[in-house]
């Protein structure tokens, strides 16, 4: 499989699922517009993306820049500096010293059940973890602190 079929049978399906759950709180077409637009690129990076390059599972070390791209990408208005101390707290949780956290194009942490669902839709990588992976017991007394940030950042009005 490649990149186009798995956007056509993968990406199209979930984006015309993610809008009808949220089409009440999309007030003007351009916020439909962006909204696919955002949702569109965050599946292709996510389930249809090879060796999941340009995303916080890559084997090869992320620099800022990659970091906050990859950020930018979810949110434009996104709090940078929270970001990139967020995203390598998550990366140097789910590595652990490892080299690489991929089984194929999958994280090895999903389970074969969601693994095999997400290949009989049409994926091609599994570049997410689950929420219980993103944190460390010893992070978990900080999280409380950095999250709030990082969620408010996320939900800025971008329509400016």
């Amino acid at each position: 499989m490649d990149e186009k079929y798995c956007e056509k049978k993968y990406c199209v399906p979930s984006v015309k699922k993610s809008i009808e759950f949220v089409k009440p709180l999309l007030k003007t077409r351009k916020d439909t517009q962006r909204f696919i637009k955002i949702k569109q690129n965050d599946c292709r990076l996510t389930y249809c993306n090879p060796k999941c390059k340009g995303t916080l599972f890559q084997d090869k070390k992320m620099t800022n820049k990659e970091i906050i791209d990859d950020a930018l990408r979810v949110n434009p208005k996104a709090d940078i500096k929270d970001v990139v101390k967020f995203s390598k707290k998550f990366r140097k949780n789910i590595f652990k010293g490892q080299k690489t956290v991929l089984d194929g194009n999958f994280y090895k942490g999903l389970t074969k059940k969601h693994r095999k669902e997400l290949l009989q839709k049409g994926a091609i990588s599994g570049c997410v973890a689950p929420l219980e992976d993103m944190f460390s017991k010893s992070s978990e007394k900080r999280l409380p602190k950095i999250l709030p940030k990082i969620a408010k950042s996320l939900l800025k009005d971008t329509r400016k």
